[in-house]
């Protein structure tokens, strides 16, 4: 006997059939389940993730299947899902470009997938700890740090910040 599935739509308007064990492994999705009946549905129930790209959605996919049969998912307990090390196959997956990543990372925090959203962001701040200064500066757009200035400058430019949030405060 097969087990139930659901369609996950992504916002392309791409769908794929995915067994209801793995969508469960997606907290929202999981509360969302439980309105709706899938007895004799056959596959029919198309779940919508609109802020959801097909190759994010994908990535999501494969890592709720890998990881059904882990208590972290299942578990509430966000210091237990940070306390386990990332596998060897959890850090070749996230052998991802950085805004691929922080795709992941938004997509796991907006639906609520604890395990995948830990393992991206500690992921992701390794990897913004090996860039030196102008790599940040170039993806960030930022001209200059703090550091840059003289100590005259920088106290300037705290007090017209400062005068500029009083401004704010009486409009």
């Amino acid at each position: 006997m097969s087990s139930m599935q659901v369609q996950l739509q992504s916002c392309e308007g791409e769908t794929f059939k995915v067994d209801v064990e793995i969508v469960r492994c997606i907290g929202v999705l999981k509360n969302m389940l439980e309105d709706i009946e899938l007895e004799a549905d056959e596959g029919r129930t198309v779940i919508s993730l609109p802020d959801v790209e097909s190759n994010i959605l994908k990535k999501i996919i494969e890592w709720a299947t890998y990881h059904k049969n882990d208590h972290i998912i299942h578990a509430g307990d966000e210091q237990d899902a940070t306390a386990k090390a990332m596998s060897t196959w959890d850090a070749d997956f996230l052998k991802l470009d950085k805004f691929t990543l922080l795709k992941l990372i938004l997509a796991s925090l907006r639906w609520d997938i604890k395990g995948l959203f830990n393992i991206t962001l500690e992921t992701f701040i390794a990897m913004r700890r090996r860039e030196n200064t102008e790599e940040i500066r170039e993806i960030s757009k930022i001209k200059r740090f703090p550091s840059d200035y003289t100590p005259e400058r920088l106290e300037q430019l705290l007090m017209e910040k400062n005068l500029l949030q009083e401004i704010l405060k009486l409009l």
